[in-house]
């Protein structure tokens, strides 16, 4: 799985943090961006996918 963040010491906006990296192999996270990637492609026609 393929992650980014964004490391600077400010807030993200809204209520965006940085994904910690001892929670990469969550499964939970894995689930929500295989969601979230899904319902992009729906809204834009792509096809993309979580590595």
């Amino acid at each position: 799985m393929l992650v980014a963040a964004d490391t600077s010491p400010r807030p993200l906006g809204g209520s965006w943090k940085p994904i910690a990296k001892e929670n990469i192999s969550d499964p939970r996270l894995k689930l929500m961006a295989d969601f979230a990637v899904s319902i992009y492609n729906l809204r834009t026609h792509k096809k993309l996918f979580v590595v």
